[in-house]
């Protein structure tokens, strides 16, 4: 693949950034390359205010059956227009993504109202949302990278209950009675946004949505909305996985908010320790040492706060020598910061990322509805590249020693425990010392 242009600039395509009088923010933007449509819906619903079993199953079940329409006669409709309608919750909100033909838009938003003001989670939909869920998380629990991360997000956050994914008892015990009262107590245009990306005029569409949705109204009660839980250090931990061959390290620590000034630069050094397959990470335990299968750096949300998240595969044999190299990778890029070279490439590579994103109609609906999320203005995706572009090494510099300390990393390792033993916080240590 050739390497991006890092010197292109960026253009909005013509939009419309409009707010509801039910409190529903629509942003409708004119990108007509093909003539479909995609819509994002973006329902905020954190992780630390919810329990995880109930929103879980009101993802599955959300647009499977309404007061109208029966299960198979909401898969006939959407089949017959060619659309598809998928409903998910990150564990900050629940999410809708449709795309479908451009002339169905007002069809589909005239469904969604419904899915929004008439839902029905009783019987058979209501069953097969629970299974569909079950089955998510078997399968999830066999998956060792998933499990580090779910055991390092419950040690970092240790007084939050919702902290991992929920357990397979407390989902089968979902009821009806329990999706409808979660529905309409989150479900709720206020601090909701909806994004359409598409070949129509913007403020045709605009108009269209707010036909539709103008019928979906909040609540008298506000948000259930709390501040996200403080993140905790927790050390380094060993979960046994006996016989395993393989050993799945994760690691993190709190980062810089993407609202904040000293994110972009901490974007480039997070980029340059294992953004991209240059990386100092890359290079030395992949290319160079051949120590692991896989490893990389990156920024992420979690319970609604930003961290620093490295993760890395290798087999446990391995294991305690990549821990280690991953430590002094982290007391290098703090001691020997990323050089102007290092910086450029870095630069180059995520304003090529950030060009890739926004070629496609589904990319560019997706890029919109993250930015509006980290309450960014639609602007940032111009901005942020010019950003990178005039980040200075002593920027760099001061935002790694401030969040990439390798002192403020917790860790978990998922492999046999017998092999790792118990001096890995020890080791860890010792790396960086």
């Amino acid at each position: 693949m050739p390497e991006s242009d890092g010197d292109q600039y960026f253009a909005l395509p013509p939009f419309v950034d409009t707010c509801l009088s039910n409190g529903l923010r629509v942003v409708t933007v004119h990108a007509p390359s093909v003539p479909m449509a995609e819509l994002r819906l973006a329902i905020p619903l954190p992780a630390h205010t919810v329990d995880p079993a109930v929103a879980s199953v009101l993802a599955a079940a959300l647009g499977r059956c309404t007061a109208r329409h029966t299960p198979e006669q909401m898969d006939d409709i959407l089949g017959r227009r060619g659309t598809t309608l998928d409903v998910s919750w990150t564990g900050s909100q629940l999410t809708v993504n449709c795309s479908l033909p451009q002339q169905y838009v007002a069809d589909l938003l005239s469904l969604l109202s419904e899915v929004l003001t008439a839902p029905a989670y009783g019987g058979a939909a209501g069953h097969a949302a629970i299974r569909m869920v079950v089955g998510h998380l078997r399968a999830r629990a066999a998956q060792p990278a998933a499990m580090a991360r779910d055991a390092l997000q419950r040690r970092c956050c240790p007084s939050l209950s919702t902290s991992g994914p929920p357990d397979e008892a407390a989902v089968a015990a979902v009821t009806a009675e329990q999706l409808s009262a979660l529905h309409r107590k989150v479900v709720r245009p206020d601090g909701s946004y909806l994004v359409v990306v598409g070949s129509a005029d913007p403020a045709a569409t605009a108009g269209a949505a707010a036909s539709a949705l103008e019928a979906w109204r909040p609540p008298p009660s506000p948000r259930p909305f709390a501040p996200p839980p403080p993140m905790t250090s927790a050390g380094l931990h060993v979960i046994d996985r006996p016989k395993a061959t393989q050993t799945n390290i994760a690691l993190m620590a709190p980062a810089a908010a993407r609202i904040d000034p000293v994110f972009p630069a901490l974007s480039i050094g997070n980029c340059v320790l294992g953004g991209f397959f240059s990386s100092r990470l890359f290079t030395r335990l992949r290319e160079d040492t051949g120590l692991v299968y896989q490893v990389e750096s990156s920024i992420e949300d979690v319970l609604g706060r930003q961290v620093g998240f490295i993760e890395s595969a290798t087999a446990t044999e391995s294991a305690p020598r990549a821990l280690g190299e991953i430590g002094q990778a982290l007391r290098r890029l703090c001691d020997d910061p990323p050089s102007a070279t290092e910086i450029r490439a870095a630069s180059t590579y995520m304003t090529g990322i950030t060009s890739v994103g926004q070629t496609s109609q589904a990319g560019l609906a997706s890029t919109l509805a993250g930015v509006i999320g980290y309450s960014l203005p639609l602007t940032w995706l111009v901005e942020f590249p010019e950003q990178l572009r005039s980040v200075s090494p002593q920027q760099v510099s001061d935002a790694v020693r401030r969040y990439y300390r390798p002192a403020a990393f917790s860790g978990v390792l998922v492999g046999q425990h017998s092999a790792l033993g118990d001096d890995v916080q020890a080791l860890w240590g010792e790396s960086w010392k």
